[in-house]
């Protein structure tokens, strides 16, 4: 009851800080924008005690006259207008629901349609399997702060110009991660920053990885700093009954266990499926655990509560399309899920009703690099580059950590991009779909060089360069001789594999016989020809 009770005073507070309605029903347009600016992360364990409007004022005031607040005023401009146009047709939508007897009718149908869905998903659910997401708290704070202890006790960050993490000291400030470290030390003016130090932090991820194992060996990495486990197999293993009790006790176990010899603290969700752990495990953090009873009544009692903006794959921009509509959580979204199919691409659709139910995946497992679908890197500047020749140096120096990542993993790559984002905070990517594999830092940069050259002149404060369409190396090349073997016929006259195509293969043949036919006369023609005697001459007979 506690932790149902907990769920529910989050979910007010949230709805307090997403409140971005005046009393006349209408987008408060300044209040959308400081939403805005105030970054995805305000949600993030720790700021429990943070005004939130406060904080949200300081971001403000801070980023007027910025050109990052130009771009964030346009895109939150674009997005009141997209809501606006969405609205306009909700009401055209109501109005012929009243009126249009047809329409009536194709709403009734498509109604049905949906609940047919929606059934046949709940009768798919499985409930069979203990889900757990372990999540690390403030991963790099925390290993910087196994480094240096005093480190604990001031608040501190990690990451040079944007932050990727704050220790919770630096969070009862309103310092999270995604924030410009300008704007950090407003809130905070005693803010330590650290550059980031990722070698460091992969070796005690491997080694919180290595103690999961104990527990599932087939544990599934999302990131760095978070992994998901399936305890079916452990328990059914060690006959453990898969009641709450028994559960939350194992996790506690694992948590201890991790904490004692890592020196980091998890938080852990338990659940059905890979969505609903994923949900949990930032119920209670830090150093916590939440389980959602794996019981069908009760996940969807579970969801229909659920702020929308918790759902793991839900953005800003949903998120806020969904709350022009006065959808705020999932239950809102089944309530209004004709209306929804109607607004809503099919695809968006479907992963909103899915979620909304509370259905996942159950499938946990680490398939490696082979369906891995792009590998990238990028690299952001604090000043804006201009400068042709430093972004193409630059440039290469991505191309050559690509280059080596894809080597590590044994890939080839059929497509290239490059991103950039300019002074102005505009983003933009170009792609180019090749007619080879390609693999080594030449080529790579040979095709990157092209792509952000069609951008010149500009200048930009992030480049990036992304390698699509992989495949592995050992068996593309594997592949290509078995279908040229297959796919070949061998020349009678010479032996050589030829292109199975009958002109092709005519013309080699009729090459072949005549260079052959000519090497015989040839021959013929020495052996019949009677060898010359060689005339004596005044040097040949003094050399005797």
């Amino acid at each position: 009851m506690k932790q149902w009770k907990s769920q529910n005073e989050d979910i007010e507070k949230e709805k307090n800080i997403f409140d971005i309605h005046n009393d006349e029903d209408e987008l408060d347009y300044e209040a959308t924008l400081k939403r805005r600016l105030a970054g995805p992360s305000v949600l993030k364990s720790g700021q429990e005690s943070v005004d939130q409007e406060r904080i949200n004022e300081i971001i403000y005031e801070a980023s007027k006259g910025s050109k990052y607040f130009e771009a964030e005023q346009k895109r939150d401009l674009e997005l009141r207008m997209r809501i606006e146009r969405v609205r306009q047709e909700v009401k055209e939508y109501y109005r012929k629901l009243e009126h249009n007897n047809a329409f009536q009718k194709e709403w009734a149908e498509r109604t049905d349609q949906i609940d047919t869905y929606m059934q046949e998903l709940q009768s798919c659910r499985d409930l069979s399997q203990v889900i757990v997401h372990v999540d690390c708290d403030a991963f790099y704070a925390s290993v910087e702060e196994l480094r240096n202890e005093k480190l604990k006790n001031i608040p501190m960050a990690v990451g040079k110009g944007v932050l990727c993490t704050a220790n919770y000291m630096a969070r009862k400030f309103g310092v999270r991660s995604a924030m410009p470290e300008f704007i950090a030390k407003k809130l905070c003016p005693e803010l330590v920053v650290l550059p980031l130090d990722i070698p460091e932090y992969a070796v005690k991820s491997k080694e919180i990885q290595n103690l999961l194992l104990e527990y599932d060996q087939n544990l599934c990495p999302a990131s760095i700093d978070e992994v998901y486990m399936n305890l079916t197999p452990y328990m059914n293993r060690n006959k453990l009954n898969k009641d709450e009790d028994t559960m939350q006790q194992v996790i506690m176990e694992i948590r201890n266990k991790v904490l004692k010899i890592t020196g980091v603290s998890i938080s852990c969700g338990i659940a059905a499926n890979k969505l609903l752990a994923k949900i949990a495990s930032n119920m209670k953090k830090p150093n916590d655990q939440y389980l959602v009873p794996i019981e069908a009544e009760v996940i969807e009692k579970f969801m229909s509560k659920l702020p929308t903006r918790r759902i793991n794959g839900i953005g800003r921009v949903l998120e806020q399309e969904l709350l022009g509509l006065d959808i705020e959580t999932c239950g809102d979204i089944l309530n209004n899920r004709t209306l929804l199919s109607y607004i809503f691409r099919e695809k968006t659709f479907q992963n909103l009703i899915q979620c909304s139910l509370g259905i996942g995946s159950t499938i946990v497992q680490d398939f490696g690099d082979s369906y891995r679908k792009s590998i990238g890197c990028e690299i952001t500047f604090s000043n804006a580059i201009a400068s042709g020749g430093l972004l193409e140096s630059k440039l290469q120096a991505l191309c050559q950590s690509l280059a080596e990542s894809l080597s590590k993993r044994d890939l080839i790559a059929n497509s290239i991009s490059v991103k950039i984002k300019t002074d102005t905070f505009q983003v933009h990517t170009r792609q180019k779909n090749l007619r080879e594999y390609i693999f080594n830092d030449t080529d790579l940069f040979c095709e990157a060089l092209r792509l952000l050259r069609m951008e010149y002149p500009l200048r930009i404060r992030l480049l990036g360069v992304r390698a699509s369409k992989l495949t592995n190396k050992a068996s593309y090349i594997a592949s290509r001789i078995k279908f040229s073997k297959q796919n070949s016929v061998s020349c009678p006259v010479c032996r050589i594999d030829l292109k199975d195509d009958l002109a092709v293969v005519n013309q080699h043949i009729d090459l072949c016989l005549n260079t052959e036919t000519v090497k015989k006369v040839i021959d013929n023609e020495k052996k019949e020809i009677p060898l010359k005697r060689k005339r004596n001459t005044i040097d040949a007979f003094f050399r005797h």
